[in-house]
């Protein structure tokens, strides 16, 4: 068999008092979010290397009531020691820890004064342990990320390392992002059709991109930028885009019309717009994770790029990492199971990560090329894990398998196992029947609870 499948056990209950949120009230609940977040980074040394616990995110703890008025009480779900979780490939820093209610400043306050009486109770806890690892939280690639540096070279030295890391990644995005003026595919958009210089990376996720869209049919188009633009899932009040400005975007999505030539770019459409989103965060991952291993001799560290994880090493000698892997649509707050890797990089993409809700369609964020419109498919995450390295690779196949559906994803996986055996890529796809589907290699161990 080349497949286990592992149905749904039982149906996921909600309590009485739930109500399903509009999309107002959802993108309201995404800033307060970020609002959260950027609190928790002003927080004074040592709380703020607290929130993470080895990067691990607050989701992952049962306690405390009702905890102070938040409705995610049900989201704390403890792990032992705190220590035995060690990160999660598609929960993003403080995603589940947001508040029912308005976000105001009282509150804030409340949150604040909260947060370091948690981080008290975790340092105290801790001590009588082991002493967690330096930890460094930066918001960059549109989501909050984590570099945790496992060494024994010293608290300070660590954080540094870190902080190194992160302008790479700075570097990076600062090449590969469309909405970052100046950046080498800024330059190509505003191009007019014409050849543009460009650096030697941009030209690899360039051809990485352009060799996943040619073997899954042209699925994952890197071309959709125009479509891309047209809408807007991260608004206070998004809506869908008239089908006729759609329909005259379309014919400037076609991968085969982006020429590359040594040191140069060219889109022979000059409508055309390039969009590394779904190959340019992992691509920058791997660069992060060669960084620490090639300048700064790094052997054991979790890179966590929001939904792109990056480990070097083991955890400790003979014991890898376990990386959870989130239950799509639980707002953060359920993971399916966890998978253990050493030396790896674990990928998850899904519809649940952006999406709005207008009468009573659900509109996610993965479009298809062909009709400018998110895709129809029955799937609803994808998680892909294969040998470090290979994270910019691991990005654009789990956005290619969320586009083509299941059955098709699996025969798209079945010929990268063939044609990449050396890379060690395994998969999981999670349908909307939440119905799990793993490659033979994959071995999630599933989460007791469902």
């Amino acid at each position: 068999m080349r497949y286990i499948v592992r149905q749904k056990p039982a149906a996921r209950k909600k309590s009485a008092e739930w109500k399903k949120p509009t999309a107002r009230e959802k993108n309201a609940e995404k800033n307060r979010r970020g609002e959260v977040s950027a609190l928790f980074s002003k927080l004074p040394s040592p709380f703020n290397k607290c929130f993470a616990l080895s990067s691990k995110p607050f989701a992952h703890f049962r306690a405390f009531g009702s905890f102070g008025g938040f409705n995610h009480a049900a989201s704390f779900k403890a792990f032992g020691s705190f220590r035995d979780f060690n990160h999660s490939a598609s929960f993003k820093a403080f995603g589940s820890f947001a508040p029912s209610h308005p976000f105001n400043k009282p509150f804030a306050l409340k949150l604040f004064l909260m947060i370091m009486l948690m981080a008290a109770i975790i340092i105290t806890h801790t001590a009588c342990g082991k002493k967690e690892p330096p930890s460094q939280i930066d918001f960059c690639l549109d989501t909050s990320c984590q570099i945790t540096i496992y060494d024994d070279v010293g608290e300070g030295t660590a954080e540094g390392i870190a902080q190194d890391a992160f302008q790479e990644i700075h570097k990076h995005e600062k090449l590969l992002s469309k909405t970052v003026s100046g950046s080498d595919v800024d330059r190509i958009n505003q191009s007019g059709g014409t050849w543009t210089d460009v650096s030697e990376e941009t030209i690899a996720v360039i051809n990485m991109a352009n060799e996943i869209s040619e073997k899954s049919g042209g699925v994952f188009d890197v071309t959709i930028g125009a479509v891309n633009d047209l809408w807007d899932f991260k608004g206070e009040n998004p809506k869908a885009p008239d089908s006729a400005v759609i329909a005259k975007a379309l014919p400037s999505v076609d991968y085969r019309r982006i020429k590359v030539e040594e040191g140069g770019v060219l889109l022979e459409n000059p409508s055309a717009q390039l969009d590394l989103g779904g190959v340019a965060k992992g691509y920058i991952a791997d660069r992060a994770a060669e960084f620490l291993e090639e300048e700064r001799g790094v052997d054991r560290a979790v890179i966590n790029l929001g939904g792109n994880v990056v480990v070097l090493g083991e955890k400790d000698e003979k014991t890898p990492w376990v990386i959870g892997i989130e239950r799509p649509f639980t707002d953060r707050t359920e993971i399916i199971g966890t998978i253990e890797v050493s030396d790896a990089t674990v990928v998850t993409s899904g519809i649940y990560e952006r999406n709005f809700e207008e009468n009573g369609v659900l509109y996610h964020h993965i479009l298809d090329p062909k009709t400018g419109y998110p895709v129809e498919t029955d799937l609803e995450a994808v998680t892909i894990t294969a040998k470090k390295g290979q994270s910019g690779f691991c990005d654009a196949v789990s956005t290619a398998c969320l586009l083509l559906g299941k059955e098709r994803a699996l025969q798209f996986i079945e010929q990268i196992q063939r044609e990449y055996p050396d890379i060690g890529l395994e998969a999981a796809l999670i349908d909307k029947n939440d119905d799990i589907v793993q490659t033979k290699g994959m071995h999630i161990q599933f989460s007791g609870k469902e």
